[in-house]
């Protein structure tokens, strides 16, 4: 059997990307996802 890197998406933040959600946040602080996401960086 051959891993499926589809079971684990790699999701890479850019600066852009995470002023984005820093945004979002500031407007929904109750989005847990885009939360976690944000505190990988």
């Amino acid at each position: 059997m051959s891993a499926s890197t589809e079971t684990t998406p790699t999701i890479e933040v850019t600066d852009a990307a995470r002023t984005a959600l820093l945004e979002h946040l500031s407007r929904d602080p109750s989005s847990r996802y885009v939360r976690i996401h944000v505190g990988h960086g």
